[in-house]
C-alpha cells in the first residue's frame, strides 16, 4: 500500500471546504435576495421656500442680508430698550454697558479657547497654544 502526501491531503480538504463555504456564502445570498421588499415613498420631501439674494462682487457682501439688517435697524429691532441710555459717542459715561459686554464676552471666548486647547490635549493629543 502506498502512504498518502499528508500536505495533499491538507490541501485537498482545504479545497472541499472553501467549496462549501463559496455554496454556503450563495445560498445565504440569494435566499436574503428573495426576502428583499422594495418601497418606494409617494411623496417627494419638501423643499425650503427659496430665497433671494445677490453677492456684490466687488465687495462680497450680501445686498439682500444688508438691506434686511438696515431695514430691521430703521425697525428699531437692535435698541436696548431703554430709551433713556442711548449711547452718545461724546460721553464716555454712556460706554459702560458696551464696555461690560464686550469683557464678558472677550472673557467667554478667552475661557471657551482655553477649555479647547485642554479638551484637545486631553483627547486628541494635539497640544496648543493654552495648555
Amino acid at each position: 500500500l502506498a502512504q498518502r502526501d499528508p500536505l495533499n491531503e491538507y490541501k485537498s480538504e482545504a479545497f472541499e471546504l472553501f467549496g462549501g463555504l463559496i455554496a454556503k456564502l450563495r445560498e445565504t445570498t440569494t435566499a436574503q435576495l428573495m426576502r428583499v421588499e422594495v418601497a418606494f415613498d409617494p411623496t417627494p420631501p419638501k423643499m425650503p421656500p427659496m430665497q433671494a439674494s445677490h453677492i456684490d462682487p466687488l465687495t462680497g457682501e450680501d445686498e439682500g442680508a444688508i438691506a434686511a439688517i438696515n431695514a430691521r435697524i430703521a425697525a428699531g429691532a437692535f435698541s436696548s430698550g431703554d430709551a433713556g441710555a442711548a449711547r452718545v459717542a461724546a460721553d464716555p459715561a454712556t460706554w459702560a454697558g458696551w464696555r461690560a459686554t464686550r469683557r464678558a464676552r472677550a472673557d467667554q471666548a478667552r475661557s471657551s479657547s482655553i477649555a479647547m486647547g485642554r479638551w484637545c490635549r486631553d483627547n486628541v493629543g494635539v497640544q496648543g497654544a493654552h495648555t
